[in-house]
């Protein structure tokens, strides 16, 4: 494998690891539910500029929070 490869292997480990690590200690002082609800609001806060940058927001929000009944729709 090349070494660029074996960098982003090593770099992909580190981001995919560390959020356990931190969620452990975490875990001693807040409650499950409230690490839960800030990862979930931390994602939102990264990925809705995107979808708003790009005007993206209309198509998502139709295709996947409303859906047509089917799993997409119940999704959230």
């Amino acid at each position: 494998m090349k070494a660029s490869a074996w960098g982003l292997f090593i770099l992909v480990s580190i981001f995919g690891g560390v959020p356990y690590l931190f969620i452990e200690i975490a875990l001693r002082d807040i409650g499950p539910l409230a690490i839960a609800a800030a990862r979930v609001l931390l994602a939102a806060l990264v990925v809705v500029p995107f979808l708003l940058h790009r005007q993206r927001w209309r198509a998502t929000q139709r295709e996947y929070v409303w859906g047509d009944g089917e799993a997409e729709g119940v999704a959230i």
